[in-house]
């Protein structure tokens, strides 16, 4: 993907403007807290949420399946989901870009 000199590999995930690469939330936080690491699971649900959550704001549908998850941890998926619903329910936004990577040059 390219925006006017923005890149991104979604495989390593890796954001480039103009061929430099930027830092990335969890990055940022391991420079600022020594030894942080954050934890596999969570950003397995993070992205696993986001994602969801991202279809839904581009009215997409999406198919998933958490069988493989304990009850627990399909709870947790399940809720953070439904807070995305029930905020696009409650506030309906008008959704200009979902997903689209922009920085500035300044």
């Amino acid at each position: 993907m390219n925006l006017t000199g923005c890149t991104f590999d979604p495989d390593a995930h890796v954001y480039r403007i103009r061929c430099r690469p930027v830092p990335h939330v969890t990055g940022i936080l391991r420079d600022v807290v020594p030894g942080w690491q954050a934890d596999p699971w969570y950003l397995s649900r993070g992205r696993t949420v986001h994602a969801c959550v991202a279809l839904l704001a581009a009215g997409k549908s999406y198919d998933l399946d958490l069988s493989a998850q304990s009850e627990t941890d399909r709870k947790a998926i399940e809720g953070k989901i439904a807070a995305g619903r029930k905020f696009m329910a409650d506030l309906r936004p008008q959704w200009h870009h979902v997903e689209l990577p922009v920085f500035s040059a300044a």
